[in-house]
């Protein structure tokens, strides 16, 4: 809460700045605000992933422990914020509209990151134990401060951090307290035994990078060439390739002309799959089971490289090359970003791409081929609906998925996230 208020006042602002949503936003406030959408939007997803990563780890217990602070949460912000205005519409001289309610991105977010303390700590080592807490602590920190200094609503975040603290702590005291009761039972610790064949939750302890910092130099050298790649092309079609400019503009011009209600709704539907929410939820997804089924860091750490690597790349460049937008009527918001390269495609040819070569390493040909058609059908499909509502020209495209695959070739070299798959595949048969 400190931090909150301490950057609230270093932005130049206080309590009496423009509400928000208000036309006024400065730019600072304009991120803090797009960090909150996103965490709006994705947020929900955590809990039911660590609930499923616990279920398949067969540790049924603290999957328990995650289903009551969670169903704890969405009562507490159901209940309590309707009977705090009933009470101040019951006391005059109170209004009922001045009735401070607990913040509920706050409380959804304070239980979440408790819940994964909670999850992660039994499994951590003691020298990462501390860094563990510090970290939690500090997105839990950013978070508050976020919602402080885009809301200046100072006293709702704070009854909703009380609230998410009070909570977790009752929550994780009754547990303890039931776990040490089942303890004591006659035979035990076998009064919850794990079930036969139970995966142990931690990792196979192996190297994430097999060849070292021989690896990490790649993974560089190869975002540093892609850069340059980008930059260098995006340059060229924009300053002196008019012919290709002119085939850009005619194809989005022909897409606006087979505009119709139906095509729209369709097109809204689709361009969820490679936008910012959409591939955070379907890269927590693949990393929670990725993690679960492989018990190996190096898919994980592939999946998050290969997304992380890939946004680095696609702002770097398109920041330089500073291509704008068709000039036509665009049928979503537009994004602060610009268009050459497209990050929906490019986020999308990597994330997606990166699943379907797990699948085809850890599940089998077969499941793979089809993981990789499905792939291959979702990047077309976000492409098209690109040129549709008119953000991206084709050259954009091309250009995203070419340096998509090249670095998703990158990554899958450095990670080799296939390492144990066979031994894994053999045990299953």
């Amino acid at each position: 809460m400190a931090l909150g208020l301490a950057v609230s006042f270093a932005i130049g602002t206080g309590p009496e700045a423009s509400s928000p949503g208000g036309e006024n936003r400065s730019g600072e406030y304009a991120i803090v605000d797009f960090a909150l959408e996103i965490m709006s939007q994705i947020g929900w997803i955590l809990l039911p992933l660590i609930l499923v990563w616990l279920l398949l780890r067969r540790l049924s217990r603290l999957a328990l422990l995650v289903t009551t602070v969670g169903t704890g949460a969405v009562a507490l912000d159901l209940g309590l914020a309707p009977a705090i205005r009933v009470t101040g519409a019951l006391l005059p001289p109170l209004d009922a509209t001045a009735v401070i309610t607990p913040d509920s991105l706050v409380l959804f977010a304070t239980v979440t990151l408790g819940v994964l303390l909670l999850v992660l700590l039994p499994f951590a080592s003691a020298a990462a134990r501390a860094w563990t807490i510090v970290a939690v602590t500090l997105a839990d920190a950013a978070i508050v401060s976020a919602a402080v200094v885009a809301q200046q609503r100072y006293a709702s975040v704070a009854i909703g951090w009380l609230i998410a603290l009070t909570w977790l702590a009752v929550a994780t005291m009754t547990f303890l307290r039931w776990q040490r009761a089942l303890e004591r039972l006659p035979h035990g610790p076998s009064a919850n035994p794990p079930p036969e064949g139970a995966v142990p939750p931690a990792p196979i302890g192996e190297a994430p990078l097999p060849g070292g910092w021989r690896s990490g130099l790649t993974l560089v050298l190869a975002a540093v060439l892609l850069c340059a790649g980008l930059i260098g092309s995006g340059l060229l079609i924009t300053r002196h390739l008019a012919p290709v400019r002119q085939f850009d503009a005619a194809v989005i011009d022909g897409f606006v002309d087979i505009r119709t209600p139906v095509l729209t709704a369709i097109a809204h539907i689709v361009d969820p799959l490679g936008n910012t929410p959409g591939i955070i939820m379907v890269l927590l997804t693949a990393v929670t089971l990725a993690s679960a089924v492989t018990r190996r860091w190096a898919p994980v750490l592939f999946l998050v490289t290969a997304t992380a690597g890939e946004t680095a790349i696609f702002l770097f460049s398109q920041a330089v090359v500073g291509r704008p937008r068709p000039s036509v009527e665009h049928l979503t918001g537009l994004p602060a970003t610009l268009a050459y390269p497209s990050g929906h495609i490019a986020a999308s040819t990597v994330t997606y791409g990166a699943i379907a070569l797990l699948l085809v390493a850890w599940a089998g040909r077969r499941v793979g081929a089809i993981a990789v058609a499905l792939a291959a059908l979702i990047v077309l499909g976000v492409a098209l609906t690109r040129f549709y509502v008119g953000m991206h020209y084709p050259t954009d495209a091309l250009a995203s998925v070419l340096f998509g695959v090249v670095w998703l070739a990158v990554c899958w070299h450095a990670f080799r996230p296939d390492r144990g798959a066979k031994s894994l595949r053999g045990s299953a048969e």
